[in-house]
């Protein structure tokens, strides 16, 4: 809600974090059987590192679906392909070369003319530390050139790896926690994809949830009012004001401008006791809320009867479309919304008793 939206996530990041949890579980549970069947059908990574997702002659299946899954989320750049990393710690299960450990890359393919030369392709990392440096050795001599200096890149990167005495481990790296969450996942690929509003939405815990959820539709201009629904190519007999007949209904018409709406905004404000400036939209609205020199329940009561008195105009704006009507619209409107207002304000009172009796 602070971005704008209703705190409602997306069900396709949530069912996409389901599915990428499958990776986590895959790497943490080496000796699952399930994983080790895995394995023996798509090799010692799992098809994730293999490119089996998107080859031809690759397995169908269930499987075949989750590595897809992830290779799209990494290749769109949504999800960091890091997102999962090995956590190196005595080195004896992490292999040195084809492995992902150190950098978001394998030193197998970053630096693949060393792979080639090197003796000990499948090699742990433990196997090639020997008390505080790093041992190699080679099919032949490294003189100068190209494999220089990536020996010069690799030594580098291996100045600041600390090796420990407890087993190696994977990390998740979209929390401090190193824990997979698929909260954190769905949390992520909506930050992604949502767009982001400029103001948190407001959200008036004295008013029931439709109500808040209109006063959001207000606040981006998402409601059908007859200059919305002709702007997105509907057909309308007319464009006027239901209730005036005069002007195009437009949203700052219908609740701020029209004949009703004005007296009824002139008359809360005197029923309120404040002064209340002419308003035009809904954010001179909320500017003039927050400009209330009043406690905090003061003004989360005015906000309530302000957001309240927006609902009451809607509903009669739409009782006036649906339902012809041959009375008098101001006197009607005014105690329809008084009736609202005036109930809710009792219902505010007794919160106020009962919590001073607590």
């Amino acid at each position: 809600m602070d971005k704008g939206g209703l705190a409602v996530g997306s069900l396709l990041a949530l069912n996409q974090a389901l599915v990428y949890k499958w990776r986590w579980r895959f790497v943490t549970g080496s000796n699952r059987l399930w994983v080790k069947v895995i394995k023996s059908c798509y090799g010692v990574d799992g098809g994730f590192l293999g490119g089996l997702a998107n080859s031809v002659t690759g397995r169908t299946g269930v499987w075949r679906g989750v590595l897809k899954l992830v290779d799209r989320l990494h290749t769109a750049g949504t999800l960091s392909r890091d997102s999962v990393r090995r956590q190196v710690n005595n080195g004896a299960s992490t292999r040195f070369w084809s492995d992902v450990w150190c950098g978001p890359i394998s030193f197998q393919h970053r630096f693949s003319r060393l792979f080639h030369l090197t003796t000990n392709q499948e090699g742990m990392v433990s196997e090639f530390r020997n008390g505080q440096s790093w041992q190699f050795q080679w099919n032949r001599e490294v003189r100068g050139g190209a494999s220089a200096a990536q020996l010069d890149q690799l030594q580098h990167l291996l100045e600041d790896v600390v090796l420990r005495d407890t087993p190696d481990g994977w990390a998740w790296g979209l929390n401090d926690s190193s824990e997979f969450s698929v909260a954190d996942v769905r949390n992520h690929l909506d930050d992604m994809r949502l767009p982001a509003g400029n103001a948190p939405t407001l959200w008036s815990r004295f008013l029931p949830i439709k109500i808040n959820i209109f006063v959001w539709r207000v606040a981006l201009n998402r409601l059908p009012t007859r200059c919305n629904l002709v702007s997105k190519g509907i057909d309308l007999e007319t464009v006027l004001c239901p209730v005036c007949q005069m002007e195009v209904e437009s949203l700052a018409h219908i609740l701020f401008q029209c004949e009703v709406a004005f007296a009824l905004w002139g008359r809360v404000a005197t029923w309120c006791d404040a002064y209340m400036p002419v308003f035009d939209s809904f954010g001179e609205v909320h500017q003039w809320i927050d400009g209330q020199s009043t406690v905090n329940f003061r003004r989360s009561k005015m906000e309530a009867v302000c957001f309240t008195l927006m609902w009451v105009l809607w509903m009669f704006r739409n009782g006036m479309v649906l339902v012809i009507r041959n009375q008098n619209k101001i006197y009607c409107l005014i105690q329809l919304s008084l009736i609202h207002i005036i109930g809710f304000v009792i219902g505010i009172k007794k919160l106020i008793e009962i919590g001073m009796r607590g």
